[in-house]
């Protein structure tokens, strides 16, 4: 990243290479966030893919119980 500063204030005067670290910074800034949100929305996903198996694995054991609470009366 540091070279392709480097290059453009070598290459282009001073105001151009203002425009272009400008530039370099928000393509920077928005990658970092398309990255965070993209592993948000993953641990979001994985989150509920845990609590949809954890409710399967509990709701047949509450039948289970239930049902020998009433096969008892």
């Amino acid at each position: 990243m540091l070279s392709l500063y480097l290059l453009f204030y070598i290459l282009f005067n001073r105001q151009q290479t203002l425009i272009i670290h400008l530039l370099v910074l928000s393509i920077t800034i928005l990658s970092r966030l398309i990255i965070y949100y993209t592993q948000l929305t993953t641990h979001i996903f994985q989150s509920e893919i845990i609590q949809t198996q954890v409710k399967a694995l509990i709701k047949p054991s509450l039948h289970q119980h239930q049902s020998t609470r009433y096969r008892r009366c």
